[in-house]
C-alpha cells in the first residue's frame, strides 16, 4: 500500500513526485535541495528531477523532471567519459559499447558515431539487452551501459539488469561534479544536444481493453490480413519506411527482413519520416491494455517550433492510425489537450 500517491511508480512523472518536491522545499531543512531523487517499489528504475532557476517554468512546481530518454544520455554520456579516463589515449574506443531498446533515444548513437564506440539496439525489455549484452561480451566487446526510455538503466557489469539504486548512485556522483563545475544538470545536457544533435522526444499511451478491437486496429494499418500496404502519408507527413515487427517486414532493407527479432505477442510498427528526421512507433504493451507510441525528432535547435511539429506529428499518428474517438480508446486526461486539439 502506498498512500501518497495515485501509483507508486516514478515513471508516471510529477504525479509521483508531489511529496517530494514539497519536502526538498521545507524551510526547515534549509529549502536547498536542488535534486530529486526516486526509486520505484523494487527499486529497479530512477526518476530524477532537478530544481530550475527562479523564473522559469517546468513540468513540475518550479522542477525539470528528466525523462527515461534524458537520464540515458546523461548516464550513458557520463560513463563514456568515465571509461576514457580509465582509458587515456590512445585507448581504442571500437570494442566499448553502449546499448538501447528499440523505443528509446537514439542520442547515444549519435554519440557514438562521433565518439568511436559501438552502439546497438534490441527489442524492448532487458532480457533483450541483458541477452546482447552477454553475446557482445562473449566476443570481447565492453557493454558499459544499457536503457530503455521506461527510466530502466544497466550500469557496468556488478549488476547486469536495470538497477535504480547503482543509477542514482551513479547520477548523483555525476550531479556533484557538474556542480563543481558550476553547471546544473539540465545545462549539461543542453551542452551534449548542441554538441551531438537535439533528440526530442513525446511518448504516452492510450487504453484499450478489447484484445480483439486492439488486432483489428494495426490490421487495418497494414492494409488488411496478410498484406503489407501501410500509409504513405500521415496527414501532413509522408511517410518514408516502415518497420513492422509483428510480422517481420522492414521496406528500408531490400529483402525487407528486420534485423530485430519479431516482437513475439504484441504489436510494434515503426513509421519513419525521413522529411522531419522523426520516427513513431505504435506497439502493445505486454502486461496492462495499454497502446503506447514513442515518438523521436532530431531538431537542429530543440526550439519551440521543433517541439510544435513534433507534437503535430504525432498527433496526426495518433489520430489516424489509432483513431482514439472512433474507437472509444481511453486517452489520459494529460494527453488530452494533445490528441482531442484540432
Amino acid at each position: 500500500s502506498f498512500p501518497t500517491v495515485a501509483f507508486p511508480n516514478p515513471e508516471e512523472g510529477k504525479g509521483a513526485l508531489k511529496l517530494a518536491f514539497q519536502e526538498a522545499d521545507r524551510v526547515d531543512c534549509g529549502g536547498a535541495c536542488d535534486i530529486v531523487i526516486a526509486n520505484d517499489p523494487d527499486a529497479d528504475r530512477l526518476a530524477v528531477a532537478e530544481r530550475l532557476p527562479a523564473g522559469e517554468k517546468g513540468q513540475g512546481e518550479g522542477w525539470h523532471v528528466f525523462t527515461g530518454n534524458e537520464l540515458g544520455s546523461l548516464l550513458g554520456r557520463s560513463e563514456e567519459s568515465s571509461w576514457r579516463r580509465r582509458n587515456p589515449a590512445p585507448a581504442d574506443a571500437s570494442k566499448v559499447c553502449m546499448i538501447a531498446s528499440a523505443v528509446s533515444s537514439k542520442f547515444l548513437a549519435a554519440v557514438a558515431a562521433k565518439e568511436g564506440f559501438r552502439f546497438e539496439e534490441t527489442l524492448t525489455g532487458f532480457k533483450w539487452m541483458g541477452s546482447r549484452t552477454a553475446e557482445l561480451r562473449a566476443e570481447g566487446f565492453e557493454v558499459i551501459f544499457a536503457f530503455e526510455e521506461a527510466i530502466g538503466f544497466c550500469i557496468g557489469d556488478v549488476v547486469k539488469d536495470k538497477d535504480g539504486v547503482a543509477a542514482a548512485a551513479v547520477f548523483v556522483e555525476m550531479a556533484k561534479h557538474l556542480r563543481k563545475e558550476g553547471k546544473s544538470c539540465k545545462k549539461h545536457l543542453d551542452e551534449l544536444y548542441a554538441t551531438y544533435g537535439h533528440f526530442l522526444s513525446l511518448n504516452s499511451y492510450v487504453k484499450c481493453s478489447d484484445p480483439a478491437l486492439t488486432a483489428r486496429i494495426f490490421e487495418a494499418q497494414r492494409g488488411g490480413a496478410s498484406k503489407k500496404s501501410y500509409s504513405q502519408r500521415v496527414g501532413d507527413f509522408a511517410v518514408t519506411a516502415v518497420r513492422d515487427l509483428t510480422i517481420g517486414y522492414d521496406s528500408r532493407v531490400p529483402d525487407g527482413k528486420p534485423a530485430l527479432p519479431l516482437n513475439l505477442g504484441g504489436e510494434m510498427i515503426t513509421y519513419y519520416f525521413s522529411g522531419v528526421e522523426a520516427e513513431v512507433t505504435l506497439r502493445t504493451s505486454g502486461t496492462e491494455p495499454k497502446i503506447k507510441f514513442y515518438s523521436e525528432m532530431r531538431s537542429a535547435t530543440g526550439d519551440d517550433n521543433a517541439r510544435q511539429q513534433l507534437q503535430s506529428l504525432v498527433r496526426q499518428v495518433v489520430c489516424s492510425l489509432l483513431d482514439p474517438k472512433g474507437n472509444n480508446l481511453e486517452i489520459r486526461p494529460e494527453d488530452e489537450s494533445l490528441l482531442l486539439s484540432t
